[in-house]
């Protein structure tokens, strides 16, 4: 019964270097096409957003562009000085 225990435990394991590896690429592509999913997901609701609302849109690109451009304009200022 326990060499059966340890056969189970040592088959879930890598073997070996390129097992190891080649299950790393696995896992690793699976997160980059969730990630792909995710992102693309958020694009397709700020689309339909800008869509719904485009004169708030516009005041929010705005504000955010103002802000933006003040800290910039600040952080140049200090680096003059």
């Amino acid at each position: 019964m326990e060499s059966s225990v340890n056969s189970t435990t040592s088959s879930s394991k890598p073997k070996n270097i390129d097992q190891f590896s080649q299950e790393f690429g696995v896992k690793t592509g699976q997160m980059a096409h969730n990630l792909s999913n995710t992102a693309s997901h958020y694009v397709q609701s700020g689309r339909d957003y800008v869509q719904e609302n485009p004169v708030r849109s516009i005041g929010v690109a705005a504000a955010v562009g103002l802000v933006a451009g003040s800290l910039m304009t600040m952080v140049a200022r200090r680096r003059d000085h």
